[in-house]
């Protein structure tokens, strides 16, 4: 690739809080694909599942939270770069949004665009374990890093409502930046129509 393009392309990258938009979605739907809850959904009987080949999905629970986990960070670092305008400046991503601390991101939300409760923030932050070493290792670096895993159906119904009232505000919120500079939103009834000439 280029130097000129690859530059123009990632400042466009730099510019996109829809790029965001894009790679959580993608994330969920990868973490949907091993939900362990949708497998089991119509099984018989608990025995006969893990016995299946599906029965496997039971044990991918840290790796659905995972995705999850690593899903709701783009959707938040893509809301503070809608806010902010750009990811970056001068070819770098800012640092305080390279991070995978869920938690250090909530306190540069706008609140008054994303509202939290106590509950939906303990839910974010919960995965940042998920995402550092639960699904990826099978212990962390530390024992005070351990923790114990868990799976509710009311959690997981918590953590699919927030999914999506925060992807409806990223949506509603973001853009592509086109090569020429300007802006093609993910809300498509903000873009303007362009008239067609025969």
């Amino acid at each position: 690739m280029d130097s000129a393009y690859r530059s123009l392309v990632f400042d466009c990258s730099l510019k996109s809080p829809g790029t965001w938009l894009l790679c959580a979605k993608w994330l969920k739907r990868a973490a949907e694909e091993i939900d362990c809850f949708d497998h089991a959904i119509g099984a018989e009987s608990f025995d006969l599942y893990l016995q299946s080949p599906e029965g496997d999905f039971l044990f991918m629970h840290p790796v659905f939270k995972m995705l999850m986990g690593l899903s709701f960070e783009n959707l938040l670092k893509g809301m503070i770069v809608a806010n902010r305008g750009a990811a970056g400046a001068s070819g770098k991503i800012d640092k305080d949004i390279t991070t995978h601390k869920i938690g250090n991101l909530i306190p540069l939300l706008n609140r008054s665009q994303v509202p939290l409760s106590r509950e939906e923030e303990d839910l974010l932050t919960g995965l940042e374990g998920y995402v550092v070493w639960a699904g990826r290792y099978p212990f962390p670096k530390s024992p005070n890093e351990l923790f114990q895993m868990a799976n509710t159906s009311s959690e997981r119904e918590l953590m699919l409502r927030l999914w999506d009232r925060l992807f409806d505000t990223l949506r509603r919120m973001g853009w592509i930046t086109k090569g020429d500079g300007s802006k093609l939103w993910t809300d498509s009834s903000r873009n303007s129509p362009v008239p067609h000439t025969p």
